[in-house]
């Protein structure tokens, strides 16, 4: 009987740890986007307007995706 509240013990633990891991990583990716406020509008390949090309960097970083810079200026 212990040795199953052990293992119950052992696989929640675990599980708790891969969710903090999960987050963590989540907000080092937030952080590592770190924009200035400037506002030079572009229009991303997605049809979004991004307030300048950081932006539309960390948002395809956030989406895992690829998007790039259409022109300049609004969509």
């Amino acid at each position: 009987m212990r040795f199953l509240i052990l293992i119950v013990l052992s696989l929640l633990a675990l599980l708790a740890l891969t969710e903090a891991n999960k987050t963590v990583n989540a907000l080092n990716a937030d952080a590592s986007c770190a924009c200035t406020r400037l506002y030079n509008p572009v229009c991303g390949t997605d049809g979004r307007t991004y307030s300048n090309s950081c932006d539309l960097a960390c948002a395809a970083k956030r989406q895992r995706k690829t998007i790039r810079v259409a022109k300049t200026g609004r969509c």
